[in-house]
């Protein structure tokens, strides 16, 4: 075990100075849990956290929001603003953090991106939490809409749109892949998206543990 943990941080430590933003996130993932022979410590765990989170890792800013806003684990000096941003940033970067968006602003966090959450945030997050839309037919549709203007969108040289497309599919994907029979479309239609997806890593990453479940 202790060569396997050897072999671990070497690896990923490498890669986090070769620009991997998402390797100082495994190592944290790895401390805060105690696997592989990694001692379990919440602090290591918290730093390289934000040392992924500062190289623009959505998963690493996900977790600095977890530890503070969830888990309790956080430095006693990062309070309920810092959470909520990172779950802002995290969200803006591709992570799955759009209802602890909605829940800090609506408690009178993140005033300061109020134009964004107001105009983009807040339209999709009622959206996706309406009746109609819990309901999986309505899932479905908007995934093969969503699959549908990406695809047009990459016909169309529009890289930025089928991002955006898929980011809006993995919203309604993350509700959909609770419903067993829906996993069989489900596994398509992401394997269509993760093939249209360049230079986009987060959000393949996104897309791959959907995929997964």
């Amino acid at each position: 075990r202790s060569e396997l943990r050897n072999l671990l941080e070497e690896q990923l430590s490498l890669a986090s100075l070769m620009g991997e933003c998402d390797a100082p996130f495994w190592l944290g993932h790895y401390y805060e849990n105690g696997l592989y022979g990694f001692a379990q410590d919440n602090g290591l765990a918290w730093q390289m956290y934000a040392k992924a989170a500062w190289m623009r890792s959505a998963e690493g800013y996900a977790s600095l929001s977890r530890m503070v806003l969830e888990d309790g684990t956080a430095p006693e000096d990062k309070d309920e603003d810092f959470g909520y941003e990172c779950a802002y940033r995290g969200y803006a970067l591709g992570s799955d953090t759009l209802e602890t968006v909605i829940r800090g602003y609506r408690n009178g966090h993140l005033t300061h991106h109020a134009a964004v959450i107001e105009e983009f945030l807040l339209p999709r997050y009622e959206e996706l939490c309406d009746e109609e839309d819990k309901d999986p037919q309505r899932l479905s549709e908007i995934c093969e809409e969503c699959l549908a203007k990406a695809e047009e969108a990459d016909r169309e040289r529009r890289p930025w749109d089928v991002a955006e497309c898929a980011r809006r599919y993995a919203d309604a994907a993350d509700i959909l892949k609770g419903y067993e029979h829906m996993l069989n479309s489900l596994y398509s239609w992401n394997s269509k998206l993760l093939d249209l997806i360049v230079d986009r890593p987060r959000l393949k990453l996104r897309l791959c543990r959907i995929q997964l479940s």
